[in-house]
């Protein structure tokens, strides 16, 4: 049951991000930061060097925000072409 819970939550999100709905790119945004967080921090575990991990963290946070707007891009594209006059 739990995962059909979950599958429909994340086709719901999946559905709201394409549309560019700020509160789904917020959530993506927070997904995506902290998989990619973790995953920097691990491997910066393994090495044994903190500061470098906080350094990949923060990277990858500024990355993720541009990557979890791009539907809003596309959409602001497509409404400003369909504006335009021929």
């Amino acid at each position: 049951m739990e995962l059909m819970i979950g599958a429909g939550l994340a086709l719901a999100l999946l559905y709201f991000w394409l549309l560019g709905h700020w509160f789904a790119r917020v959530v993506v945004f927070l997904l995506l930061a902290s998989v990619t967080f973790v995953t920097v921090a691990y491997t910066t575990q393994v090495r044994g060097d903190p500061m470098v991990g906080v350094i990949f963290g923060l990277l990858a946070a500024a990355v993720t925000w541009p990557v979890s707007g791009l539907p809003v891009y596309y959409w602001r594209r497509q409404f400003r072409q369909m504006l335009q006059p021929y």
